[in-house]
């Protein structure tokens, strides 16, 4: 991403610069001393040409809208657009073809609200009408929902609305009273909302500032931007304050431990994993960290979770041992006359199964491991330099 920085003053006409995004500060006032070498106070910066990911935020950002901007808030909002999903920024296209935000401030804060304008998962009028009867949307009387046409009702709500489908969601623009995070004075954080498997806080060694919040992995330009931003020589000359992570069996003061080499593989390990088999990850790291004093779990210990999920076998929906002994009866085929299962005593079956494979209940169902080969990272030393190529 950059843009094109122009002055706005008679005297600096034809001085302009290019600004690569997101900048550091240092760069941003290196460009602000080309286009206005003097310092003049009555100076005003344009943009006369900008690349970014979302071609209709250039209508709005472009000089020929007759907007003037700083290059600070510029610079938050390109770095916020880079924590924002493929399928969020073509939200915001749509959302901007509306005219829904015209100054910098609003298109700030637009990036924090993308969830009020849109339905998620829905993209047919079915679904639409579906969602709308479930919800109470459309009132109807109990003994008539069967008898509705879901699809006629979605096309009425959406001809209502004058919305459209996009690839993964129903967009509604709506004028929402929403909360500013951006009051024009004082920027947000850039990163809340987004999904981030790690972030990392950190800030000087030794410094008594609140420091800044970081998502792992990290690139080697957003390092440039930390330490800019932290006025440190090198990302390693900072301590880590404070660890989050979206993943909650991870123990935050094992996180903490860690070095930043560490949590960015951990970090990259979690991207490689699909968010549909998160709840399995949980599940492995109980079953594996259950009854395990916290003080001998390492981050390794982690890695290992995420990278042998193929090795459990993960059943959500089964809570107790008779659930168990009924699916391993279904599963194996056997039938049994209806007045014979009266007799069975699933929760004994389900018992000797569990007893059998060594498999554990968890807050996300039932697991075990299975016949897949194990691929532990302590027993080779080169894996972790592999993650980071």
């Amino acid at each position: 991403m950059w843009v094109e920085l122009q002055a706005e003053h008679p005297s600096a006409q034809e001085i302009s610069t290019n600004l690569y995004l997101p900048a550091t500060e240092k760069e941003i006032k290196e460009a602000m001393k080309v286009i206005n070498p003097y310092d003049r106070q009555d100076f005003h910066c344009l943009v006369t040409q900008c690349d970014l990911p979302i071609s209709e935020l250039e209508e709005y950002i472009n000089c020929s809208s007759g907007n003037r901007y700083e290059p600070a808030e510029i610079n938050f909002l390109a770095e916020r657009l880079t924590y924002l999903t493929d399928h969020q920024q073509e939200f915001m296209a749509y959302i901007l073809k509306t005219g829904t935000a015209s100054e910098m401030r609003s298109l700030i804060n637009l990036t924090y609200h993308l969830d009020h304008f849109t339905l998620q998962g829905i993209t047919n009028d079915e679904q639409l009408g579906s969602y709308c009867v479930t919800t109470g949307r459309i009132e109807v009387p109990d003994n008539l929902i069967e008898f509705i046409d879901h699809r006629k009702v979605g096309l009425h709500q959406r001809i209502q609305d004058k919305s459209q489908y996009l690839d993964h969601a129903y967009v509604v623009i709506r004028d929402y009273k929403l909360t500013e995070p951006y009051d024009g004075q004082t920027f947000p954080d850039v990163m809340q909302g987004a999904a981030i498997p790690i972030k990392v806080k950190l800030k000087p060694m030794n410094s008594g500032d609140d420091g800044i919040w970081l998502r792992q992995p990290l690139t080697k330009r957003e390092e440039e931007l930390a330490c800019s931003k932290l006025g440190v020589e090198d990302i390693e000359d900072a301590q880590i304050a404070d660890v989050s992570c979206l993943i909650q069996g991870f123990d935050r003061e094992v996180l903490k431990e860690a070095c930043l080499v560490e949590l960015d593989t951990l970090a990259k390990t979690i991207q490689k994993i699909d968010q549909r088999d998160w709840l399995t990850l949980e599940a492995v790291i109980q079953y594996e960290t259950q009854g395990v004093n916290p003080g001998s779990i390492h981050v390794g210990d982690y890695y290992n979770c995420g990278l042998n999920l193929k090795c459990y076998d993960h059943f959500p929906e089964v809570r107790t041992q008779a659930e168990y002994g009924r699916r391993c009866m279904e599963t194996a085929g056997t039938k049994i006359p209806d007045m014979a299962q009266r007799f069975i005593n699933y929760t004994a079956l389900g018992a000797e199964k569990i007893s059998a494979e060594k498999g554990r209940f968890t807050d996300y169902g039932y697991i075990c491991r299975n016949a897949n080969e194990y691929f532990d990272v302590g027993e080779n030393e080169e894996t972790i330099q592999q993650q980071q190529l």
